[in-house]
């Protein structure tokens, strides 16, 4: 399994959304997870906001900033955001 897969199925057991919500995006409809994983990949690998954009089949690699910033700001003023994402992030460097 890809690490792309294997953060899709991490997020799925943790936040609890189908691994296909993460990797389809609908025009006006929240998707928490899906910014959380392209944030997880983009701080875990080694991609380029493109490659991650191509990866979550979104026409720009823009939106791929556009969530990471999202998350980064949420993270610094929602405490249980912050924990549920670095729980997630900690055991994927548990296993690097």
């Amino acid at each position: 399994m890809s690490l792309r897969g294997a953060i899709s199925a991490r997020i799925y057991f943790m936040i609890t959304v189908k691994v296909e919500d993460l990797l389809t995006a609908t025009r006006g409809k929240k998707n928490e997870a899906r910014k959380v994983g392209m944030y997880l990949i983009k701080e875990l690998c080694d991609l380029r906001r493109h490659e991650i954009a191509e990866r979550f089949g979104t026409g720009s690699y823009g939106a791929v900033g556009w969530a990471y910033n999202g998350v980064t700001s949420r993270m610094e003023t929602d405490v249980t955001f912050r924990d549920r994402v670095g729980s997630i992030r900690q055991s994927f460097q548990q296993k690097i």
